[in-house]
């Protein structure tokens, strides 16, 4: 599920966005699959411009990961690239070269 332009702080205030994953994150939790999921919530707005984006926020959750920091610098192309992998599908475009967020699963 994607949030609307509101919910995703992007023309809402932060706490709109914070209301927002309280309520959703729950029912992801508590679903029958959660066992088997990986769950990333990702910003796609920094405040500079540095390697294309700027620095954001990433958050990882899944079953039996707990208090993990990367030290590794990944983007949306190495997000892309974890979903293509998981599911055996090609690479499209930049993720071809992009690391997986591997480190991040089981």
């Amino acid at each position: 599920m994607s949030p609307n332009l509101c919910n995703d702080a992007h023309d809402c205030s932060l706490t709109t966005a914070d209301n927002f994953l309280k309520g959703f994150l729950p029912s992801v939790f508590n679903a029958p699959d959660w066992a088997h999921t990986a769950l990333f919530v990702s910003f796609d707005e920094g405040s500079t411009n540095t390697n294309g984006g700027g620095h954001v926020t990433m958050l990882v959750a899944r079953p039996g990961l707990s208090g993990f920091t990367s030290a590794t610098v990944h983007n949306h192309y190495g997000m892309l690239r974890t979903v293509e992998d998981t599911f055996g599908l090609g690479c499209l475009a930049n993720s071809c070269t992009a690391a997986p967020l591997s480190e991040f699963m089981p």
